[in-house]
């Protein structure tokens, strides 16, 4: 035991090269663990192992929740489900402070570059609300803004499936997008499995000139920090089984398969697995390659198994394994929470770099 833990590290380190250059698109990569079900978080209660915070200091938790600070000491600040929806809803009770220079957002993202969002820029009293498909940047009808409340919580809803995307503000549709919007090709809606991030950013202190624009200017450290603060996530899979996989690299909705269960069929357990049961099931997802939709018999055996197993017993099945199973799903827990930080940051980037040049896609309609 000491000499796996001692050892973790350098493990860590030489899976860096590999977790960091891993494209959906451009190669294949490991399936992304399933939520396949509800989890609801209440961060007044504090701190939950259902999300990491990958970006950033720890997050600070009280009365408000989850609160997310912008400091001259810190760059950014991001948390992220530690699994993804293929289709789903996100709901977050939530509120920010106004501050130029500063961006906040709440999004669906996807290895792939899909992203649904929420964002909220500098001092502006709107939100805006955006999609991206592979990747490509904002296009007229990809962004609409709308008047939103500051110093409240609001609730901000996603609401994503293969026909339609929504975004509910306080119970109110303000925005609908269709499959049908994405013209000529319907390859650009999102249709990737994504996982839910949200976080603040002091992009207004960026020493590039164009990124310090895009935040809305210099930030006035005088009137901070600046906060915004989540009370409460509930996220919704419409997806179940284990985990999702590209079959191919095309980041089209007919290549994502569901490994132990079925795309968009739904969930099929109340709630989500514990942290270290997700470890364990991406751990059997990476030995399971089928060819079809169909998941391989001995995964569906699993997940019909494990139907009628609450969350304390999948736990305790784990510490019954003994000290070297908990061992080894720890170290793949922990492995995978590197890859997952690796990627998502790169993505990030990519998707910031893209936003700053303003990449223009033909044919897309204004909506």
């Amino acid at each position: 035991m000491l000499l796996l833990v001692t050892f973790l590290p350098v493990i860590l380190a030489q899976l860096d090269d590999l977790a960091a250059i891993c494209n959906p698109l451009m190669e294949t990569c490991a399936p992304n663990p399933a939520l396949s079900g509800v989890l609801s978080t209440d961060f007044t209660q504090g701190e939950s192992t259902y999300w990491t915070v990958y970006s950033g200091p720890p997050l600070t938790f009280g009365v408000e929740g989850a609160t997310f600070t912008a400091s001259q000491n810190n760059s950014n600040q991001i948390m992220a489900s530690i699994s993804y929806v293929m289709f789903g809803r996100v709901e977050v009770v939530m509120k920010r402070s106004l501050g130029t220079g500063i961006v906040a957002s709440l999004n669906f993202q996807s290895d792939a570059g899909d992203e649904i969002s929420f964002t909220w820029h500098g001092a502006e009293r709107v939100v805006r609300l955006s999609w991206l498909g592979l990747g490509i940047q904002l296009v007229p009808g990809r962004e609409s803004n709308v008047t939103d409340g500051t110093m409240v919580f609001n609730t901000y809803t996603v609401d994503w499936t293969p026909k339609q995307t929504q975004w509910t503000i306080n119970g109110a549709i303000v925005r609908t997008v269709t499959r049908a919007d994405d013209v000529p090709s319907n390859t650009r809606y999102p249709q990737t499995p994504m996982s839910i991030k949200m976080g603040i950013w002091n992009i207004g202190d960026y020493e590039d000139p164009a990124t310090a624009a895009w935040g809305g200017g210099p930030i006035d450290w005088s009137c901070g920090p600046y906060n915004i603060s989540a009370k409460s996530i509930t996220l919704m899979d419409y997806s179940s089984g284990q985990a999702y996989r590209y079959s191919d690299q095309t980041g089209r909705l007919e290549s994502i398969v569901s490994l132990g269960g079925s795309i968009n069929g739904s969930f099929n357990i109340a709630s989500p697995a514990s942290p270290v049961a997700i470890s364990s099931m991406f751990t059997s997802s990476l030995m399971s390659t089928p060819t079809s939709g169909t998941a391989s018999s001995s995964i569906a055996e699993v997940a019909n198994a494990s139907q009628g197993l609450t969350i304390a017993a999948k736990a305790g099945i784990g510490v019954g394994a003994g000290l070297a199973g908990l061992i080894l799903l720890s170290t793949a827990f922990a492995i995978w929470k590197k890859k997952r930080s690796i990627q998502t940051r790169k993505i990030d980037l990519h998707r910031l770099s893209a936003g700053l040049l303003m990449q223009q896609e033909p044919g897309v309609a204004v909506d």
